[in-house]
């Protein structure tokens, strides 16, 4: 609640004349607060690491301790990374901190725990200035630059999100002059002499795709992505 305060405060004057002088104030003692953000966004990801940032008000950093249910917690130079472990169930962060010898809960957040989101596949090739670029299709591509592609990554388009994602195999459907389809396989990201052979035999107007791309992020779930259409201009 609000308290007040008074005093008096006595000083010389340069003739050696003692002077006072009477104040009064107030001040309000609220109750413990804490500060509980993720740095990625107000959810947590399963099977990654969630960095989260705590802070309490008057209270060094050492002397502030979290507990959290459905989740795996390491406190790092930062904050804390999380690991939550079941999607679904909400992750709770309770937040202690040491005032005055005794460790008190100051603050509870509770987070939504969702599954990674499902990365997309992108062809990566190189512009005229040597720069790597991604194609993620629908659009036409200048036969030239597709045929500097040499592997099939899978990511995010979500920038707030920083996660890896590995590329397991994927295939290559194209079409003969019969209109039949012809799949080439490939394991691992890399394309293969023979898909690449396809690439360059391709002319203005004509489709293929990149299909059956499989994928894998840091939660360890296999992903199968959308196909990539590729177009040639």
């Amino acid at each position: 609640g609000k308290f007040d305060y008074k005093g008096k405060i006595k000083m010389k004057k340069p003739s050696g004349e003692e002077v006072v002088y009477d104040f009064t104030s107030d001040y309000t003692v609220g109750e413990p607060s804490a500060t509980i953000s993720a740095d990625m966004m107000n959810v947590f990801y399963a099977g990654v690491k969630n960095p989260l940032s705590v802070s309490v008000p008057g209270v060094a950093a050492r002397d502030v301790k979290i507990d959290i249910s459905n989740a795996k917690q390491v406190q790092t130079a930062k904050g804390w990374d999380i690991t939550p472990i079941r999607v679904g169930v909400e992750s709770v962060v309770t937040v202690y901190a040491n005032m005055q010898g005794k460790s008190q809960v100051v603050a509870k957040k509770a987070f939504r725990v969702k599954p990674l989101p499902p990365p997309l596949a992108k062809i990566e090739y190189t512009n005229e200035q040597g720069v790597k670029e991604k194609y993620k299709g629908g659009t036409a591509i200048a036969k030239n630059l597709l045929i500097t592609a040499n592997r099939i990554i899978a990511e995010l388009d979500d920038a707030d999100l920083d996660v890896k994602y590995r590329v397991l195999s994927f295939s290559l459907n194209s079409f003969d002059s019969m209109g039949n389809t012809m799949v080439d396989m490939a394991q691992g990201s890399e394309l293969t002499a023979k898909q690449k052979q396809v690439f360059s035999r391709l002319t203005k107007g004509k489709t293929v795709y990149v299909s059956n791309v499989k994928a894998k992020g840091p939660d360890n779930v296999e992903r199968t992505l959308p196909p990539v259409e590729v177009k040639i201009k």
